[in-house]
């Protein structure tokens, strides 16, 4: 009753967030929701009869969903169905040379054509990741995101951002193995010298300090993993 009552308000919220999804589309992102909170943990098996149930839809765009899941890498085959993959280091190594080619560059151009309503909500961010401090870590990883994504937008570079939203799911899937609490305090160290330099308008700075960043999250993952 839990799991299905879990399945349903994040069906909803999807439903009000995106009106004109399908059945494919909505079963997709209620079981990317529950790999990406970590209600679904690797290994977990995916039954097409539970989650037709759970999510009152015919067996076919549950189908359709867990086929798109597994070309994403979120869902492998098993014997009798599909079950939640485990972290991938390779995958994770790749995403981080991925970024360190983009985000980078998003950080010298936030500090060049940043906003004041831009820089308040990177303020508050930043506030809110003192107040954190690791603690809680499901919002260390929503605080993380969220510092990234405004400073994309920052930028001022619409390619930039689409790029840097494209991969956001594959980083939040990611970040449940790489990411433990001590190591978001240093994380956290990192996002504060990213964010003065910001401040300072030092484009330089700003893009260096987020090459250290990045590079920070390669260096560590085999003390995690």
């Amino acid at each position: 009753m839990e799991e299905n009552n879990k399945y349903r308000q994040t069906l909803k919220r999807i439903e009000n967030e995106h009106p004109f999804y399908n059945n494919t589309d909505l079963a997709y992102e209620c079981i990317l929701d529950q790999i990406l909170s970590g209600d679904l943990k690797p290994g977990d098996k995916l039954l097409q009869e539970n989650l037709s149930k759970n999510l009152d839809m015919s067996r076919t765009p549950i189908r359709d969903a867990l086929i798109r899941l597994e070309r994403e890498n979120y869902l492998e085959k098993n014997g009798t169905g599909f079950q939640v993959c485990s972290f991938q280091i390779r995958d994770y190594f790749e995403l981080c040379e991925y970024r360190l080619v983009i985000e980078p560059k998003a950080a010298f151009f936030a500090a060049r054509n940043i906003t004041d309503e831009q820089m308040e909500r990177l303020s508050r961010n930043m506030e809110e990741q003192r107040k954190n401090a690791g603690r809680d870590l499901r919002k260390s990883m929503a605080l993380d995101n969220e510092f990234h994504n405004i400073i994309a937008e920052a930028s001022g570079n619409s390619y930039i951002l689409e790029t840097v939203n494209s991969y956001q799911s594959r980083k939040i899937f990611n970040y449940q193995f790489a990411l433990q609490g001590e190591t978001y305090k240093f994380v956290k160290n990192k996002h504060e010298a990213i964010y003065d330099a910001i401040c300072r308008s030092d484009e330089k700075a700003a893009e260096e300090a987020m090459i250290s960043h990045l590079r920070f999250y390669a260096k560590n993952i085999m003390q995690n993993v």
